[in-house]
C-alpha cells in the first residue's frame, strides 16, 4: 500500500514551482482551487476505469480533477518540471497510469486522444461527490474536481473515465499529482517516535537502523518494505523477504557421493522437512547491540541487498503480531538512500572477454566472470543472466568500506556458474581480499569435492548466494569461512553431503558451512540439508554471530561447536527443523557444543512428529566445554531434551547451564553422566513429556556415580529435591501446561495466558548478555528487549 497524505493541489495563476519540484501539473484560467489531499492506493494502476484505495479510517481519500482544453503551454511546464511527458500532450492513451518519476512523484493520469485546440463541451462521469460549487459537465477550459468520504477503514474502489461529450479537437485529462517529501507526515496513529535511518554501503546495499519503540507485549517483530522509482521490482512499497526460500529434493540412486559409493533413495521432494516462514518478519530484538554490519562494524537493524546502483530507494518499518493472519501495528516515519554510484563493468554470456566491459551488449560485455579477478576498487561487475560453465576466480582485492570491489546479478536475473573450470585447484570462487562483495551469484557445481567457495580476508560479504547441487548427493561443502569480520546475509546454501549411512558412515562429511575465523556474521540464511551439519564452527571459531537463520531439511545437526578454542560464539534466533530426522542409523542430535563459552539463547528446534528429533541438545567436552549457555530456547518433538557426556570428567562441565528452555519429549528429560557441581547447571526449565503431566520418572544424573539414586529414571520433583543445587526450579514450572499458539505453523509464542510467562530468571550471560528491562518468560521469546536504544 502506498500512500501520501497531506499534500497541497494548489491550481491557480500561473502555474508554481515548490522546493524546486512542480506540484502543479495544470490548472484553471478562471478559478483558483486548492484542496487538501489524503490517499492510500494499495496497488500499480494496471486497467482504466478504476482505482483501488484502503482507507484506514474514515476520510477524505480521493481527489481526482477532470481537465479538458488544456494547453501544450501548460503541458509544456509541466514537461519542464521533470514529469515523463515527450510531446506537449496528455501522457497514456486513454488509459490510467502509475508514473513513478521525480524521485516518488504520484501521478494518476487519464488521456482522451485529440489535438489542441478549440472550444468543447466536456463531461466527466466520475463517481463520488463534486467538489461543491462546481458543475458535473464542465465548459470549455473547466474542469470538475470529485471527492469520496470513506466511512470506515476498508478497502474501496472509485471508478473513473474521460469522456468528452462532443470533441472538436482537444484533450481531456484525468489527474492527481502529488510530490512526497522526506518530511512527509504518515498515516494517522503512526508511531511518530520511530524513526528508521537508511544509509548506503555501496552499490548494491543500504543498512536500516532503529531504536526499539515501545511496543505491547504480543508484538512478534517488524516488517521492513521498500519502494523505488528507478527499480521496476519496487515501484510500490513492497515487503522485503529477510530470508530465502528453501525447497526439497530428489536423492539420485545413481549419483556417486564423492567416491563414497551409490545407493541413496532417502528423499524428500515436497519439502516436507523444510520450513519457509509464513510472514517476512524480523524479530523484535534485532535492537539489540549484537546486530551489526561486519564489514565496517556499524549498527544495522537490516540490510537491503540486490539494490541497483545510484538509484534512490525509500523505506518504512512497522509491528505486526501473529504467524498465519498478522495482524500490523502502524508505519514508521519514511527513509530514503541513495546507492552509491560506481564503475560498473559488465559480463554476459554473449559476450567476449576481448572486449572492453563498458555495456551489457554482446559488441561491449565480457564473457567471464572471472573477470572479476582484475576490477579496481570503486568498480561494480555486473553479471548478465545465464549459465557460466567453467568458471573460477579468485579475488584478492584490498579495498576500503567507501570503495568496494562488487560482483553484482543484473538486478532481477538469474546467474549460475554450473561447473569450475579447475576442479581439481579447488573451490571455484574465493574471496581473499578486503571490502569485496558478491550479491545474487548462484554456484550449482556437481561432483566437487572441495567447498564451492571459500571466504577468506576480512571485511567481505556475501548477499543473495545460492549454492547447492543439481544432483543430490553429489558435493562436499558450500562455504568455508577462514577469514575475519566477513557476513553471510541471506543466502541459501544446500544439499552437501549424503543422508545415506552407506555413502556418510555415521554421517560424518556434507558441510553446508563451515568457519574457522573470528568475528564473522551469518544472518538471515537459509541452511539446508548438510550430511554432518548444516553449520560447523571448529578450529579457530570464535566470536562469531548466527543470528536469525533457518537450519532444516532433515539432514545431519543445525550446528556444532567442536575443537581449537571454538568459543564466545553466539547462536541467536535458530530455527531448525528435523535436523537428523532423515539419516536413518546415523546419530545426529539437534545442536552440539563441545568447546566451551558459546551460547544457544531464542532459538527454535521442532520436530515434525513426536520424537522425530533425537537428543536436541548434546553438550560433549572434547576437552573443555565450560560455560556453555544454553536458555530461552524451545526444544519441540524431540526424544530426549539434554545429553551430556562424560569426555573430559566434571571440571570440563563447570559454569554449564541451561535455563528458561521449554522441551516437549517422547523418551526422557535429560541423560547427564556426570553430577555437576554448578548451581542452578539445570534449572527455571518445562520438561515435559508429550501426553504427560510434566513428573513423568525421565530424568537420569550422574550415570557414572553409585547406582541409588542416580541412573535411575526419577521425576523432576525428586530432581529438583535431590540434585540441587544444580537442578532448581524445574518441577513447578514442568506441571503447568505450556500453551503454545500455533505449533501447526511453527509459531511457538506463548499464549498471551501462558503461566510460564514471567516464570523464567535473569541469566548471566557475560559476553552476550543484556540487562533485563522486566520479566523473564520461558521459551524462545521470552528475553524482553529494552525499549530504545539497546547500544
Amino acid at each position: 500500500m502506498v500512500w501520501y497524505e497531506n499534500y497541497d493541489l494548489d491550481y491557480a495563476t500561473p502555474p508554481r514551482s515548490e522546493n524546486g519540484t512542480y506540484t502543479q501539473i495544470a490548472y484553471d484560467s478562471q478559478n483558483t482551487w486548492r484542496a487538501h489531499v489524503r490517499i492510500f492506493v494499495s496497488s500499480p494502476l494496471t486497467a482504466s476505469g478504476a482505482i483501488t484505495v484502503v482507507a484506514p479510517a474514515p476520510l477524505t481519500y480521493l481527489v481526482v480533477a477532470e481537465f479538458s482544453g488544456v494547453s501544450g503551454t501548460l503541458d509544456g511546464g509541466a514537461q519542464s518540471a521533470g514529469y515523463p511527458y515527450s510531446t506537449p500532450y496528455c501522457p497514456g492513451s486513454g488509459m490510467l497510469t502509475l508514473t513513478t518519476a521525480n524521485a516518488g512523484a504520484l501521478l494518476l493520469g487519464g488521456f482522451a486522444n485529440a489535438a489542441d485546440g478549440g472550444p468543447i463541451w466536456g463531461c466527466a462521469p466520475i463517481s463520488g461527490t463534486l467538489v461543491p460549487g462546481h458543475p458535473a459537465c464542465s465548459a470549455y477550459n473547466a474542469w470538475a474536481p470529485t471527492y469520496q468520504i470513506a466511512g470506515a477503514a476498508g478497502q474501496y474502489e472509485q471508478a473513473v473515465s474521460v469522456y468528452p461529450g462532443w470533441n472538436a479537437g482537444t484533450n481531456s485529462c484525468l489527474f492527481v499529482a502529488l510530490q512526497p517529501t522526506p518530511d512527509v507526515t504518515p498515516p494517522p496513529g503512526t508511531q511518530t517516535a520511530f524513526p528508521v535511518t537508511a544509509t548506503a554501503k555501496g552499490p548494491n546495499q543500504i543498512n536500516l537502523t532503529w531504536d526499539a519503540p515501545p511496543l505491547s507485549g504480543s508484538s512478534y517483530g517488524y516488517i521492513v518494505e521498500i519502494q523505488s522509482a528507478g527499480d521496476p521490482r519496487y515501484a510500490t512499497f513492497t515487503e522485503m523477504q529477510p530470508i530465502p526460500p528453501a525447497s526439497g529434493y530428489t536423492c539420485d540412486s545413481a549419483a556417486n557421493w564423492v567416491g563414497h559409493g551409490t545407493g541413496c533413495t532417502i528423499s524428500d521432494p515436497s519439502g516436507v522437512h523444510v520450513y519457509n516462514p509464513t510472514v517476512n518478519g524480523v524479530p523484535l530484538w534485532v535492537t539489540e547491540a549484537q546486530y551489526i554490519d561486519p564489514q565496517d562494524g556499524t549498527p544495522a537493524q537490516f540490510i537491503a541487498s540486490g539494490l541497483k546502483s545510484n538509484t534512490l530507494y525509500r523505506f518504512r518499518v512497522r509491528t505486526y503480531t501473529g504467524s498465519t493472519a498478522p495482524v500490523y501495528g502502524d508505519y514508521s516515519a519514511v527513509a530514503t538512500a541513495t546507492t552509491d554510484a560506481y564503475n560498473i563493468r559488465y559480463v554476459s554470456t554473449l559476450g567476449n572477454d576481448g572486449n572492453d566491459g563498458t555495456a551489457p551488449d554482446s559488441a561491449h560485455a565480457w564473457r567471464s566472470i572471472s573477470k572479476a579477478s582484475g576490477i579496481v576498487c570503486g568498480t561494480e561487475l555486473v553479471v548478465m543472466g545465464g549459465s557460466y560453465a567453467n568458471e573460477y576466480f579468485w579475488m584478492n582485492q584490498n579495498c576500503t568500506p567507501r570503495n568496494k570491489a562488487v560482483v553484482m546479478v543484473n538486478p532481477g536475473d538469474t546467474a549460475t556458474i554450473t561447473s569450475n573450470a579447475h576442479l581439481d585447484w579447488g573451490a571455484a570462487v574465493t574471496v581473499a581480499g578486503t571490502n569485496i562483495v558478491i550479491d545474487g551469484l548462484n554456484v550449482s557445481i556437481n561432483g566437487d569435492s572441495d567447498y564451492a567457495l571459500r571466504l577468506n580476508g576480512t571485511h567481505n560479504a556475501l548477499f543473495n548466494v545460492g549454492l547447492g547441487p543439481s544432483i543430490v548427493p553429489s558435493s562436499y561443502g558450500g562455504v568455508a569461512v577462514q577469514g575475519a569480520y566477513n557476513l553471510i546475509y541471506r543466502s541459501y546454501l544446500h544439499d552437501y553431503g549424503s543422508p545415506f549411512y552407506g555413502q556418510n558412515p555415521s554421517g560424518n562429511g556434507g558441510f553446508v558451512l563451515t568457519v574457522e575465523g573470528s568475528h564473522n556474521v551469518m544472518w538471515s540464511n537459509h541452511f539446508t540439508r548438510g550430511g554432518h551439519d548444516t553449520s560447523l564452527c571448529h578450529n579457530g571459531c570464535s566470536y562469531n554471530r548466527w543470528l536469525n537463520n533457518i537450519f532444516d531439511g532433515g539432514w545431519g545437526m543445525a550446528f556444532e561447536v567442536v575443537f581449537g578454542g571454538s568459543s564466545y560464539n553466539l547462536f541467536e534466533g535458530a530455527i531448525s527443523r528435523d535436523p537428523g530426522a532423515l539419516e536413518a542409523r546415523i546419530y545426529k542430535p539437534g545442536f552440539e557444543l563441545s568447546y566451551s563459552n558459546n551460547v544457544v539463547r531464542r532459538s527454535i528446534f521442532a520436530g515434525t512428529s513426536a520424537g522425530s528429533i533425537g537428543k536436541a541438545v548434546e553438550i560433549s567436552a572434547y576437552d573443555t566445554a565450560a560455560n556453555n549457555l544454553v536458555y530461552n530456547n524451545v526444544f519441540y518433538n524431540v526424544a530426549r531434551c539434554y545429553f551430556q557426556s562424560d569426555n573430559s570428567g566434571v571440571a570440563a562441565y563447570d559454569g554449564v547451564k541451561v535455563q528458561n528452555n521449554i522441551c516437549q519429549f517422547t523418551g526422557d528429560a535429560t541423560e547427564m553422566y556426570l553430577n555437576n557441581a554448578t548451581s542452578g547447571a539445570v534449572s527455571y526449565n518445562s520438561f515435559r513429556m508429550i501426553g504427560g503431566t510434566g513428573n513423568e520418572a525421565s530424568v537420569v544424573w550422574n550415570q557414572d556415580g553409585p547406582y541409588a539414586p542416580y541412573q535411575l529414571h526419577q521425576t523432576v520433583t525428586f530432581a529438583d529435591a535431590t540434585y540441587a543445587p544444580a537442578w532448581q526450579k524445574n518441577a513447578g514450572l514442568s506441571v503447568l501446561p505450556v500453551s503454545f499458539t500455533d505449533v501447526t505453523h511453527m509459531d511457538f509464542h506463548l499464549a498471551p495466558a501462558s503461566l510460564l510467562r514471567g516464570a523464567g530468571t535473569r541469566v548471566v550471560d557475560p559476553q552476550w548478555g543484556f540487562s533485563f528491562p522486566g520479566g523473564v518468560d520461558l521459551g524462545a521469546y521470552g528475553l524482553t528487549s529494552p525499549t530504545g536504544s539497546a547500544r
